[in-house]
């Protein structure tokens, strides 16, 4: 197990964020961040007992790249058999019949779609990939807008959410940050070291491959290619 994949788990065993049998649906936007909560999630769900799928909201706000970030997360759900659950939601709209910022906005609507996969897909969990980086940034926000000692809470680990489910009784599920005590870097360090690309930020170089000598002409053929990236997805932190 990646030495990574080890501290994500303790600080999921720590906080009591998955139990085994748990359907746990991972947000994945396409950025690195994301892609990493993924490709660590994929690798503790036998330590775990996980049932893992992917949840995608397409924000439509960044066309074409939209379009394109939902391509690559499907891609990358079917290459390692996961069900791929995704929706288009029109963020611009919402803003503008709620007189909200886009940032808002989007964070509202992404958390109404992860609610609706908690619901209709019978997920136990949603994990999100918010890191060490975006606590402080919350914080250092609500510190830049004056909040007392006592709005300083930064991002919990877990949010329960409740609903009458259909048996008439209570399932309580939640929304869960597995990755807090994790920096940025890390994730992107971890991705270059597992030959995983993502989309946004650098160019990411693929698993090298050696030129071939051919036998009819002996000259070298090139094998190695690179993943362009496209613009990074812009990420929300809440």
């Amino acid at each position: 197990m990646h030495k990574l994949a080890q501290s994500v788990l303790g600080y999921i065993r720590k906080h009591d964020l998955l139990r085994p049998g748990d359907r746990v649906g991972v947000a994945v936007s396409g950025g690195a961040d994301s892609v990493a909560l993924l490709r660590l999630m994929i690798e503790l769900r036998g330590e775990l007992g996980l049932v893992l799928f992917v949840v995608h909201l397409n924000h439509k706000l960044r066309e074409p790249q939209s379009d394109a970030d939902e391509q690559f997360v499907g891609n990358l759900s079917a290459r390692h058999g996961l069900e791929f659950l995704s929706e288009s939601r029109d963020v611009k709209t919402y803003a503008a019949e709620k007189k909200l910022s886009l940032e808002t906005a989007a964070r509202e609507v992404r958390y109404a779609f992860f609610k609706d996969c908690l619901q209709d897909k019978s997920l136990e969990r949603i994990a999100t990939a918010h890191t060490l980086d975006d606590q402080a940034e919350t914080v250092l926000m609500k510190l830049a807008r004056g909040a007392g000692t006592r709005g300083l809470a930064g991002i919990y680990p877990k949010i329960s959410i409740q609903h009458s489910a259909v048996s008439s009784q209570l399932k309580q599920q939640s929304i869960i940050r597995p990755l807090l005590e994790t920096k940025r870097r890390d994730l992107e360090s971890y991705l270059v070291e597992i030959h995983q690309d993502w989309r946004g930020g650098r160019r990411l170089r693929k698993r090298p491959r050696f030129p071939e000598r051919t036998r009819s002409t002996g000259r070298l053929r090139s094998n190695g290619s690179f993943h362009k990236s496209g613009p990074r997805p812009r990420s929300v932190a809440s």
